[in-house]
């Protein structure tokens, strides 16, 4: 007993080797990452993002941390739970997605540490042994380098996000600005910088509130104080926000719209890789009758169905063809719907090439003629492509797919009646907000969204995915119409507000069979917003200033090793002579 208090005593570090304190603040790193899933749906709780980060904070920059291994176990927690929809699809699809993003905020916390440290003391101080008690290290983390910090950890994240946005062909998916999706007083700083904005102001403030609590509670910090910190940061908050909202454009209410009269059909029909003739019986049926009794209650401009809603081509198939024929004969609209189209290259004749296949909206006259077709662009691995099939093959045959889809290469804008120029997005294609702002840049005054998040049952996944939509709408300044397969049909106007979301009337549930028609604004001389303009430059700025800090950083690692190889190099002489 004697011992172990002697071995708990400050300054002893036995207690530091045990398992069971390793262990504990592993779960604690675990567990905090798995908080920050609750910003997000289902649970929604948005105001947590704002002291989310500071437990990993806590955990990761407490003396003698691992920061590397306790961020690496922050962001699995985060990603297996938050991507815990895909598991519908896939069984422990969340967990391999997460064991790859689990380096994100890895990088970050370490390197952040890494930047703390240097700048705690000085180049020569380094030098000394840390952890010898005779050893006095004045600690040098003034309020001016506190700022420093904070400035480059948001930076950090913000450029780390982007870099998700492409890494391995990009999945942006909960960003953490997405959970401010229904915070109106920030949305509008999305039109300037898009959502790492408030990415950048979360992070700010989390980091901001940590080194609060820090100063606070550790008394061997006490004479630093935190105040010149809150006094520098709080007006950079404030200032930004000012700007954005200065700024922004958005239509006014006396400003001169036209209205397209759209029906967005949701069929609410079960998913399945391989379709049976029930299936396509029973989504056959359910959509040319729910249209049907839409259009001629309410006589709208345009139908619009969702992505692939009949699992047959809609061109090539008989039946389908059939089906849809006598549709437009009987209702006299034009209908946009989500299908599998198939297509001869120009020089398929001289290769034998076959068609190749394509995720498609196809724009249909009321004679049932293709008028238009947008092929969906950015496809998705494993589940519409298999990366490196050319050179591996059989991962078709493994994973069940058939044949992969090939992608589009045109952002078409469709136009139709009323003067409306319609951009699309497919699937998730609304996650990438640079499909949509190539689309307003060409013209587009209204932007749909057609998806079949019914793959995913009715977990979280169609919520989490509605949460983007908002944020493209905001971001170009134009409403978006979306249309699903079995939830979330809603219009977005240009401010985020959701208009008529598609519910059971009775139940209340959003995951239900209904068609609904939306007046869809139609602003022709809406002036183009700088994230449009400009895209993601403000993302680009952050990660720019986040590698010459990480090269500064570099540079002082190199310059501690070259002292310690001089010093080694001069005592080595002095024995020698």
């Amino acid at each position: 007993m004697e011992a172990d208090l002697r071995a708990e005593r400050p300054g002893n570090l036995v207690h530091h080797v045990l398992w069971t304190h390793k262990l504990f603040w592993m779960f604690s790193a675990l567990i905090s990452g798995m908080l920050v899933s609750t910003c997000f749906p289902p649970l929604e709780f948005s105001w947590f993002a704002w002291i989310s980060l500071v437990p990993i904070l806590c955990i990761g920059f407490k003396t003698r941390s691992r920061p590397f291994l306790f961020g690496y176990l922050f962001g699995f927690g985060h990603f297996a739970t938050t991507y815990f929809w895909l598991n519908e699809v896939f069984i422990l699809a969340s967990v391999g997605l997460a064991a790859i993003y689990a380096f994100i905020p890895a990088v970050w916390l370490s390197c952040s540490r890494k930047i703390i440290d240097y700048l705690s003391v000085s180049e020569d101080e380094e030098l000394f042994p840390r952890h010898d008690p005779a050893v006095i290290i004045e600690n040098q983390l003034t309020p001016a380098k506190i700022c420093l910090v904070i400035i480059f950890m948001s930076c950090f994240w913000c450029g780390l996000e982007w870099c998700r946005s492409w890494f391995l062909t990009g999945f942006p998916w909960n960003q953490l600005g997405i959970s401010q999706w229904q915070n109106h007083f920030l949305l509008p700083i999305a039109q300037l910088t898009g959502v790492y904005g408030i990415s950048i102001v979360i992070v700010f403030v989390n980091v901001s509130l940590y080194f609060l609590v820090r100063y606070l509670f550790d008394a061997k910090q006490r004479p630093v104080t935190a105040k010149p910190v809150l006094w520098l940061v709080s007006p950079v908050i404030v200032l930004f926000i000012a700007i954005s909202m200065w700024y922004t454009a958005a239509p006014g209410a006396s400003q001169d719209y036209d209205e397209l009269s759209v029906a967005a059909v949701q069929g609410n029909i079960p998913q399945s890789r391989v379709w049976t003739q029930e299936q396509l019986d029973l989504a056959i049926a359910v959509y040319t009758g729910l249209t049907r009794e839409i259009v001629l209650s309410k006589k709208p401009d345009l139908v619009v169905w969702p992505e692939t809603a009949i699992p047959a081509s809609l061109l090539y198939n008989q039946q389908c063809k059939l089906a849809l024929d006598a549709l437009l004969i009987d209702i006299k609209t034009s209908l946009i719907a989500g299908t599998i189209d198939y297509r001869f290259s120009p020089d398929a004749n001289e290769t034998g090439e076959l068609p190749r296949s394509f995720n498609s909206c196809i724009y249909f006259d009321e004679e049932g003629r293709v008028l238009d077709w947008y092929d969906k662009i950015h496809l998705v691995p494993f589940g519409e492509y298999v990366p490196f099939e050319a050179y591996f093959p059989w991962l078709t045959d493994l994973i069940g797919m058939g044949r992969s889809l090939s992608e589009g290469r045109e952002h078409t804008v469709m136009t139709v009646q009323g003067g409306a120029r319609i951009g699309f997005n497919i699937c998730y294609e609304d996650i990438f907000p640079e499909i949509g702002r190539r689309m307003v840049l060409d013209g587009a005054n209204v932007l749909i969204v057609i998806t079949n998040d019914a793959w995913f049952g009715e977990s979280s996944g169609s919520r989490q995915h509605l949460t983007h939509a908002v944020f493209r709408a905001v971001e170009n300044c134009r409403p978006i119409l979306r249309n699903g397969n079995n939830s979330d049909t809603c219009l977005i106007m240009p401010n985020g507000a959701i208009i008529d979301p598609v519910y059971d009337p009775i139940s209340g549930r959003t995951f239900t069979r209904k068609a609904q028609v939306y007046n869809v604004p139609i602003w022709q001389s809406l002036p183009l917003t700088f994230y449009t303009r400009y895209g993601n430059v403000f993302a680009v700025l952050c990660f720019t200033i986040s590698v010459i800090g990480l090269f500064w950083c570099f540079m002082r690692f190199l310059n501690k090793k070259r002292k310690l190889y001089e010093m080694i190099i001069d005592d080595s002489e002095t024995v020698v002579s």
